[in-house]
């Protein structure tokens, strides 16, 4: 904690101007009690009475004006009156009232704080002519004096009025730049957002094309010359359907390929629409029962294009490796505390060893998107049993910059992973 700045006066009496009167009233008294000729038949006990009365007017006008009440105008009338007396029955009590000066602009404005202005200026003209019984008491004099006064406050009150406007003008610029730093971090923060959008839309129209002018053409040429080495040749007609069915399947893989990254599903639907859609379609090639559950609030999110992904690699292992009856795919959307998203995927295949997974680039890969987009891959099985893929992710809402997962999915983009992943060559 950062230990207080103020004195043990400024906390009794508030503020600074409060303390300052203080001391100064009980400084002017114990000067007024030691030159007792300038206030003959006073005792000093009656100065050091008024010490202490000023004292506790200081201390009670202090909280009065705190407060905001609109008593402080009385009471400073009052206290006017009050310096007058005192300078009447001591010239040096002039050192005390000097602080009506600064009581006139604290709690007064306009032409009510020239009037208390004047009247203070009254008081200290009176003190510094030395009473009704100085030496200089004369009313030419004592109107010099007032002149002189009225200047010193009005020069003062000038300079005030300077230091504050200066004040709120430093102020103003500080909002003013400080709402242009906002200003420029958002269309800082807005420019790198379409950029990073430009170069993931580039990329994902430059892997599209490089897929279809090469994997997809030449296997196009690959069927078209097992369709001539069965025509000519019927003895090998087996060997060739089969090479001709692995080359189709590619082609078809290569396909789907092209058309996910130039055109998304999440370009189209949310992603429980989007996994509906991946789960039907998945049903209807490979002939297997498929339920998709959503379970929670729906909301898009950062990494809701890591979790299709993971869900077409894993219902590609599916139907490569499980030879499975029924699949189950259940996402989950959990609020704070955890403020995840779950995916699972289920299958009552035939399973498999986690220790001993079959060679290939199916399993890491899906880790590492996962992974990537900070989240976490865990998987299930035993031989029998079946197969069950769980992922975690943040919930990262998509209004939100987005820097690490926009990022992280660029790199899986262009990574050489990327090539194998939907590939489903593993478990």
């Amino acid at each position: 904690m950062v230990p207080s700045l103020r004195t043990p006066l400024e906390r009794v009496f508030v503020t600074r101007e409060g303390a300052l009167a203080a001391v100064l009233a009980v400084v002017a008294s114990l000067v007024c009690a030691a030159t007792p000729v300038m206030s003959p038949g006073v005792a000093p006990v009656w100065f050091a009475a008024i010490a202490g009365a000023l004292v506790m007017y200081r201390y009670m006008f202090e909280r009065v004006v705190r407060a905001g009440r609109p008593v402080p105008g009385l009471l400073f009338a009052a206290h006017v009156v009050v310096c007058f007396a005192l300078v009447a029955l001591h010239p040096l009590y002039g050192v005390y009232a000097f602080t009506g000066y600064i009581d006139a602009a604290r709690v007064s404005s306009g032409w009510r704080q020239m009037l208390g202005t004047l009247a203070m200026a009254g008081i200290l003209a009176f003190s510094q002519v030395g009473g009704l019984a100085g030496r200089w008491a004369t009313w030419p004099v004592y109107l010099v004096f007032v002149v002189i006064n009225v200047a010193i406050a009005l020069v003062m009150a000038a300079v005030e009025r300077a230091r504050e406007r200066e004040s709120r003008e430093r102020l103003a610029a500080a909002e003013d730049l400080l709402r242009i730093e906002r200003e420029n971090a958002r269309l800082q923060a807005s420019l790198a957002d379409r950029a990073r959008e430009a170069g993931i839309l580039d990329e994902r129209a430059r892997l599209s094309r490089e897929i279809h002018d090469t994997v997809a053409q030449g296997l196009v040429g690959i069927i078209r010359q097992l369709d001539a080495i069965e025509a000519a040749d019927g003895e090998r007609g087996v060997r060739v359907e089969r090479a001709r069915e692995s080359a189709v399947e590619c082609l078809a893989e290569a396909r789907r390929a092209v058309r996910a990254l130039a055109s998304p599903r999440l370009d189209r639907d949310d992603l429980p629409a989007a996994l509906e859609r991946l789960s039907e379609s998945w049903a209807g090639q490979n002939d297997v029962a498929t339920q998709v559950v959503v379970d929670g609030v729906a909301r898009p999110g950062a990494c809701d294009a890591v979790l299709l992904r993971v869900a077409q690699e894993a219902l590609a292992n599916v139907s490569r490796h499980a030879a499975a009856t029924r699949v189950g795919v259940t996402l989950t959307y959990l609020d704070a505390p955890d403020d995840v998203v779950r995916l699972d995927v289920r299958d009552d295949g035939r399973g498999f060893d986690p220790g001993h997974p079959a060679d290939g680039c199916g399993l890491a890969g899906m880790r590492h998107r996962v992974e990537a987009a900070g989240g976490t891959c865990v998987i299930e099985a035993a031989p029998g049993e079946g197969c069950t893929v769980s992922v975690e992710v943040p919930m990262v809402p998509m209004t939100e910059a987005r820097a690490a997962p926009d990022a992280a999915r660029a790199r899986l983009l262009t990574s050489p992973e990327h090539d194998r992943v939907g590939v489903g060559d593993d478990r």
